[in-house]
């Protein structure tokens, strides 16, 4: 749970970065979220529908909204990490296409930073 409490606490900064482990156990963390509360969902939409009324298209909605930001961000700093430009998380709006360049680009390992030369003077 260190994972998540750090992850939620740099959760709307595109500054800094996010290593490939938090990164995906982050985006596992909002998967089975999204799981439960699907799950939830259908036993509590299953007695409110005789009531005459469904709150499940506003619950994921909701969630889908909330966890795309949350993702967008996290994505941002994992791009960024792996030494590529933030601004390629705009491929998150171009499809599955774009998601399927971003997962590989998510998977690549934390790049190695090169150690600044110093001067002979």
């Amino acid at each position: 749970m260190d994972v998540i409490s750090r992850m939620l606490s740099v959760a709307f900064s595109l500054r800094g970065r996010t290593n490939r482990y938090d990164f995906w156990y982050f985006f596992a963390f909002l998967a089975l979220l999204g799981l439960l509360i699907t799950m939830l969902i259908a036993l509590i939409d299953i007695n409110s529908t005789r009531l005459g009324g469904s709150s499940a298209p506003l619950v994921f909605s909701a969630y889908g909204v909330v966890s795309l930001v949350l993702l967008f961000f996290a994505g941002a700093r994992r791009l960024e990490d792996a030494r590529y430009s933030s601004a390629w998380i705009a491929l998150m709006f171009l499809g599955p296409l774009g998601w399927l360049i971003l997962m590989r680009l998510w998977i690549l390992p934390t790049a190695r930073r090169k150690p600044i030369a110093k001067s002979g003077v």
